[in-house]
């Protein structure tokens, strides 16, 4: 199909919008195959708006963001009031961080269509990330939607005006600058030798990651959660229906208490993954009112955060980074009995085929990637909280010490992460990447 839709377009007469985005519709390789695509963009012939704004939503989810605005240029050279060419260009700039041409291409959009909620929604995200609160409460000031889940939204997004003025995104960078200018952040090296350093020493270790989940769900006090409560509340039921398949807890007191105990035993760990630069810029090209405020919220807390002097920060992507690297070869060469937690029930044997010794397995439940079903019915199997109950206190009721844990069990699964280190055992946050391995084997 690649070589077909090349040769398609050395024809000239070939060069239509229609006739390539009927072809990238089936195949989207092409795009990644062009020594020029902005030159190629500028030869279509946009014989057809819609067909043109398609080939630029093909581009922009491929990432080219540069090649889109292109030909959404060219599109709104066409027709000056085509609105969608406005929004596109609007996301297509935001990606590749230039909030000013987002904010102008958004107000256009909301111009030519002042009642579109979408239009009216990103303009004030965009205003408010780059920090025209005051433009973005105007913006706010112009409608009055009646309809109930246009009014959730816009309750939502008053009170990000009101998050991002008071913790202002650049806030959390300037704390990670803060970290790496200290020596604070390690990269994949320095990790490497920091873990492995206290699995030869036998001290207890743990390595905990903190990611928008976990940020969704930490919280500071009252006044905090009354200020911003719309928009907690819709990040949390989010997550919820992600990890567990439903939101029936977002109103459990035992699982509010939950998440303060297991925020407060963050403190602890010796290795913290956090939200890196580029997490923190691509959640700012999202416009992602939860990705924002849920970084934001890790940096907030981490401000806050009276920890040991010994606790260093690292990507809390470094789970998967250290997969490319010889540390997880090194970890099982060091000839210490592990342990797994993990929703992948053919983990525990993977590792034994490669010699480990594994002497305590659980499996627990998975979340949206790796549901478990009830018997009898469709509901998935929460691990919240019998599950935990019974993993962390087998877990609690013995020594850990010389054990060496790796941890794939979600939100729910930093608990079994303190509660390792607290018996003297070292517990590695494993994550997603034991769904790699579960699907393309060990390094």
């Amino acid at each position: 199909m690649n070589g077909y839709v090349s040769a398609m377009f050395a024809a000239s007469d070939e060069k239509r919008a229609s006739c390539l985005a009927d072809l990238l519709s089936r195949d989207r390789s092409w795009i990644g195959g062009r020594a020029n695509l902005d030159r190629d963009m500028r030869a279509v012939e946009i014989d057809g708006e819609i067909p043109a704004l398609d080939i630029s939503i093909y581009l922009r989810n491929e990432g080219r963001h540069r090649e889109a605005l292109t030909i959404l240029e060219r599109v709104r050279a066409k027709n000056p009031l085509n609105d969608i060419a406005y929004y596109q260009a609007a996301l297509n700039s935001a990606m590749m961080g230039n909030l000013t041409s987002a904010v102008q291409f958004g107000r256009r959009a909301l111009q030519i269509q002042p009642s579109n909620v979408e239009y009216r929604s990103l303009l004030a995200r965009a205003l408010s990330i780059a920090g025209q609160t005051d433009a973005a409460r105007r913006l706010m000031l112009t409608s009055h939607e009646t309809n109930p889940d246009h009014r959730n939204l816009f309750e939502r997004i008053g009170q990000f005006i009101d998050y991002c003025e008071a913790h202002p995104l650049q806030g959390a960078r300037d704390t990670l600058d803060r970290f790496i200018e200290d020596g604070l952040y390690l990269e994949a090296d320095a990790v490497r030798r920091h873990v492995l350093e206290a699995v030869a020493q036998g001290r207890p270790f743990s390595f905990a990651r903190l990611g928008d989940g976990e940020g969704a769900w930490l919280s500071f006090n009252d006044y905090d959660e009354g200020r911003y409560a719309a928009l907690y509340r819709g990040h949390r039921i989010e997550f919820l229906r992600d990890w567990f398949g439903t939101d029936r807890l977002i109103h459990a007191e035992d699982f509010f208490r939950f998440s303060i105990d297991l925020q407060t035993g963050f403190a602890g760990h010796d290795l913290i993954g956090i939200p890196p630069k580029a997490r923190l810029d691509q959640e700012q090209g999202f416009l992602s009112t939860r990705g924002i405020t849920s970084s934001v919220n890790v940096f907030r807390f981490l401000e806050k955060m009276s920890g040991p002097a010994s606790t260093r920060f690292t990507s809390n992507s470094m789970n998967l980074t250290l997969n490319d690297t010889p540390f997880y070869r090194d970890l099982i060469s060091a000839g210490r009995p592990f342990g797994i937690i993990t929703s992948q029930s053919g983990l525990a044997d993977l590792l034994r085929g490669r010699g480990v010794t594994v002497d305590h397995a659980y499996v627990v439940p998975g979340d949206s990637r790796n549901f478990s079903r009830g018997e009898g019915s469709n509901e998935p199997v929460c691990q919240y909280p019998h599950f935990l109950e019974q993993v962390d206190a087998h877990l609690g009721a013995e020594s850990q010490a010389g054990r060496i844990w790796l941890v794939a069990a979600g939100y729910v699964g930093k608990r079994y992460i303190q509660t390792v280190r607290n018996r003297g055992g070292v517990a590695i946050d494993l994550g997603s990447l034991a769904d790699h391995w579960a699907r393309n084997g060990l390094p």
